[in-house]
């Protein structure tokens, strides 16, 4: 087996690189950096004291269905309505609107496509707007704003009254989609969101099937009534619409930072498990270079189009009744294929594969539609409903380009750009319904066929467009270094884009003889696989080529390392020993560190293995600093502070620093599961991207600041250091309280 140290690349592959950065300053970028590019995470983080929070305190698995019952079912019901409100004028096509408003030659499709003109102007002031407001109050409001438009609906008496109430509509519904989208990434990573993408989208499923039912029924009210059907299908619908935007209000919290349903202890654990998306949280600052960007960013430009499902049903000669009804499977269809996708991607990763995937029935739905004789109603209606499977695609497409946009600015102004390009297919759509071609409509099927086909071959042209992409940072980062921009500072909440953070690498997925990978480890930027024939292969954007340094060196040394071992740590790894086993473990670990402490630098430079820029790990990120040629120069380098540190407290803890240690090989990392266990023996320690030259005592007062799984591990560090540094401990525990983030 192997192990890779670079991104869906083997070990085999040629590794040397040559360094020239040993000089570079290290605090140059971070001294730079503008404060209003610091995110809020960052800024709630750098406020909380986190020394007192281990691994266990928080289980991940129950804080994630904690948010999921919170957040998700208002935000399905807010999607499900926004796509049911809009299409109504689609179900009251078969309820006498045409009738009752005196619509003629292609009124009805100029009616549905104003909407989408409207939805596409108001995306401009929407990418401004929404990196200035709070997501969820904005969606709250709009979705009242959008009830109250479509409950004036019933009040059109003619054409150009219902132009006017489509247009509002389609103004405040404009960035519904978009909202959804950046709450998604507020509290998911990146391999989450799938499936709760997955779940919202079920709205659209649900509004399809209900839409049908709501539509059938009040088919069924008299025309003695007051109203006429579809008036009081748009005024009942309008209602509900605001009352769940009113709800929406009250319970969608602004913020991790801000929910209140949320302990400290919960938002900070929450907030460390989504960094690994390096795409931020929230930051008001916008930023008109992200802008220019993101216009010229070639993954931005994917969209796809809807369909116009009842009308043609309604002319295979089934009643409006009966038409509603018939439409009613399209739910279904798009509740079970999101469902498929979503969960698909979140267990495979492949979102180029399942776009594609997905256009193949919605592609025999488009040929059934579009060839299939009226003498074949059932053919026609199958594909119909068939067709509906594309929707996922859009699902995907809104997901991918989350995953991959980084930097606030552009990740608003791309959920914009994205949902824009929806709108323009549907301005398109309805006009290929011209009423010259009823009642076949032969050239709009066909263009829904052509549609489907059109999704995949881009679906497949943006993989090759994110391949190309990755393997370009990889070259560009392989020969100048980690990038100098993330010295002592957190890369995950900076809003760098995901062209200047070159750790920031697209979402792909991997894949070999096309048999399955099986996913060993994914968490925090890095990911193990295993593939079929055996090799173990470690990627990620936290992965350095400075680790297989430290590999290296640690085999020189005998030190248990990867290379072939098949150890694990077990259930409750530490927690599920006994006293005894404890103690012969800590033994091991001891006789470990007391050799690799015994290996002084030939040159004093505290830096990484390959004497480059270190990484170190603390309790709120990862930081990258040096080299540094004497202990004095490190010493400044960890004591950077906050400006609102008093004075004392800043002199005393620059006093406690010493610059007389001798620089030994360290880990930097000796948490619970970067230590593998077979049989009761140390099997190998892993992880050794934080591994270099630092002071004696680094080993050990990281000990205390890396996570812990069980709550007593950090009480055998007596048993574990051959020597304990209690001055230099107490003063780091000092600064992880004053340090900068």
């Amino acid at each position: 087996m192997g192990m890779s140290t670079k991104d869906e690349k083997s070990i085999d592959a040629d590794l040397t690189v040559e360094d020239g950065r040993v000089d570079t300053p290290p605090t140059a970028a971070a001294e730079s950096m503008d404060s209003r590019d610091l995110d809020r995470a960052f800024v709630y983080l750098a406020r909380h004291n986190q020394n007192h929070l281990d691994d266990n305190v928080v289980d991940l698995k129950a804080l994630r269905r904690k948010i999921d019952w919170r957040i998700i079912p208002v935000m399905t019901a807010c999607y499900g309505l926004q796509f049911l409100d809009k299409v109504l004028i689609n179900y009251s096509g078969v309820m006498g609107i045409r009738e009752d408003l005196h619509l003629v030659g292609n009124d009805f499709s100029n009616a549905s496509s104003v909407f989408y003109i409207a939805y596409l102007i108001a995306m401009a002031p929407n990418g401004y707007i929404l990196q200035k407001v709070t997501v969820t109050k904005w969606l709250s409001i709009l979705a009242i704003l959008w009830g109250i438009a479509t409950a004036c609906t019933a009040a059109t008496f003619n054409y150009h009254s219902l132009l006017v109430t489509r247009i509002f509509a389609g103004l405040f519904e404009s960035p519904a989609s978009p909202c959804l989208m950046l709450i998604s990434s507020q509290w998911y990573t990146s391999q989450e969101q799938a499936s709760r993408y997955s779940f919202w989208f079920c709205g659209v499923g649900i509004a399809q099937i209900s839409g049908a039912f709501i539509s059938y029924g009040f088919q069924h009210v008299h025309n003695d009534t007051l109203l006429s059907s579809w008036r009081i299908m748009y005024l009942s619908l309008g209602i509900i619409t605001s009352f769940v935007g009113l709800l929406g209000w009250f319970i969608l919290p602004n913020s991790p930072m801000t929910a209140k349903f949320l302990t400290e202890a919960e938002k900070i654990a929450l907030l460390n498990h989504i960094a690994v998306n390096q795409t931020g949280i929230e930051n008001r600052h916008f930023k008109w270079r992200q802008l220019k960007e993101t216009v010229l960013d070639v993954q931005i430009w994917f969209g796809v189009i809807a369909s116009y499902s009842s009308i043609v049903i309604a002319h295979l000669g089934y009643s409006p009744q009966k038409a509603a009804l018939l439409n009613a499977p399209s739910g279904l269809v798009t509740i079970i294929t999101s469902l498929i996708a979503g969960f698909g991607v979140r267990y495979t990763s492949n979102r180029w594969a399942w776009i594609a995937t997905f256009c193949v029935p919605g592609m025999i739905g488009g040929a059934l539609m579009s060839f299939a004789p009226n003498s074949k109603p059932i053919a026609i209606i199958i594909g119909t409903n068939l067709v509906h499977s594309i929707i996922p695609t859009l699902m995907l497409a809104y997901q991918w380009a989350m995953s991959n946009c980084v930097g606030q600015t552009k990740r608003v102004v791309s959920s914009v750009f994205i949902s824009g390009a929806l709108a323009i297919g549907s301005i398109i759509g309805p006009q290929t319904f011209q009423d010259r071609d009823k009642p076949e409509y032969k050239p709009a099927k066909i263009a829904i066929l052509a549609t489907q086909g059109g999704g995949a071959f881009f679906a497949v042209l943006l993989f090759a467009y994110y391949y190309w992409a990755n393997r370009r940072k990889d070259r560009v980062e392989a020969a100048l270094g980690p990038d100098p921009a993330t010295g002592e500072g957190r890369q995950e909440w900076g809003s760098k884009t995901d062209k200047e953070n070159l750790s920031s690498l697209s979402t792909l997925f991997l894949v070999k003889g096309w048999l399955w990978i099986f996913l060993i480890h994914d968490y925090y930027g890095c990911i193990v696989k295993l593939y079929p024939d055996d090799t173990v292969v470690k990627s990620g954007k936290k992965v350095r080529l400075e680790e297989k340094e430290a590999l290296d060196l640690a085999a020189e040394l005998n030190i248990p390392a990867p290379k072939a071992y098949e150890a694990s740590t077990g259930s409750d790894g530490i927690g599920s020993m006994s006293e005894e086993d404890r103690q012969d473990i800590c033994r091991q670990l001891r006789e470990i560190l007391t050799t690799m402490q015994s290996v002084e630098s030939q040159t004093g430079t505290i830096a990484s293995c390959s004497g480059g820029v270190f990484r170190e790990c603390r309790l709120m990120g990862e930081y990258s600093g040096g080299p540094f040629q004497d202990e004095a120069g490190f010493n400044n380098y960890v004591t950077k502070l906050i400006g609102s540190t008093p004075t004392d407290i800043n002199n005393a803890l620059r006093s406690q620093l010493r610059t007389d240690h001798r620089i030994v090989f360290s880990h930097g990392d000796l948490s619970q599961h970067n230590i593998i266990i077979k049989d009761m023996k140390v099997a190998a320690i892993i992880d050794w991207e934080f591994a270099g030259w630092f002071p004696e005592y680094w080993e050990y007062v990281k000990f205390f600041e890396v996570s812990a799984k069980n709550k007593d591990w950090r009480e055998y560090a007596k048993y574990i250091f051959p020597r304990t540094y209690y001055d230099q401990l107490a003063t780091f525990q000092g600064i992880l309280r004053w340090g900068v983030p």
